[in-house]
């Protein structure tokens, strides 16, 4: 696989088998799409810590990198079980995504929590400085990551990194009445295609009803 450039990978029970992933070597990979699944309730969280630990050793990867997709796949049963399921620690996302110097286009899937931290360091170049498309998941207040977007794309220092460009929120559906709100304060920070919002209901489970999808 020397010289593959785009991969997508569907992988079920990931976590019980990651020596499948860490023999696969892609030095000039581009484009790299992770569909994780779960065959039984509750799901199992997303293990960064491992992806991380990947990428550290696939550098090469990591540098060529400018479009990396971690979503929850359709395969499998929905996302349930928030108190079964380990959180994303703020360490452990940032030791991931400060691999990636050239990504341009990043998704993270909706049990991947982002900490008010790494969106600082989003903000100030310090993570990410190519970043241009950003999706993201948020059980808070949405308007953190907008002032996060604010602060990248019209800072004193924004001329040193990349602007975004385009921004997609998965949001809880109780955020739905605020959608115009959302996107009036949007409309002054810059993006060229805009904000795109998808609204979450609360888990269909009998007897859950929560936001446990979000992983907090």
């Amino acid at each position: 696989m020397t010289n593959l450039t785009q991969l997508r990978l569907e992988l079920i029970d990931a976590n019980f088998y990651p020596a499948f992933l860490l023999a696969l070597r892609l030095p000039v990979l581009e484009d790299l799409w992770i569909h994780q699944a779960t065959s039984s309730l509750p799901s199992l969280s997303w293990d960064v810590g491992f992806y991380s630990t990947w990428f550290a050793r696939t550098k090469r990867a990591s540098k060529s990198l400018k479009r990396l997709n971690l979503s929850d796949s359709q395969l499998g049963p929905t996302m349930h079980g928030r108190l079964l399921r380990s959180a994303t620690s703020y360490s452990v996302l940032q030791k991931l995504l400060k691999n990636f110097s050239q990504l341009h286009s990043l998704s993270l899937a909706t049990g991947i929590c982002v900490h008010l931290p790494i969106l600082d360091l989003i903000a100030n170049g310090q993570l990410l400085p190519q970043l241009q498309v950003l999706h993201l998941a948020t059980a808070s207040d949405p308007h953190v990551i907008l002032e996060m977007v604010r602060t990248r794309n019209t800072g004193p220092s924004s001329k040193e990194w990349e602007c975004i460009k385009s921004l997609m929120l998965t949001l809880p559906d109780a955020f739905s009445d605020r959608e115009d709100e959302l996107e009036e304060e949007a409309a002054l920070l810059g993006l060229d295609k805009g904000l795109l919002m998808h609204f979450v209901p609360p888990c269909t489970i009998q007897g859950c009803a929560s936001m446990c999808c979000f992983g907090v």
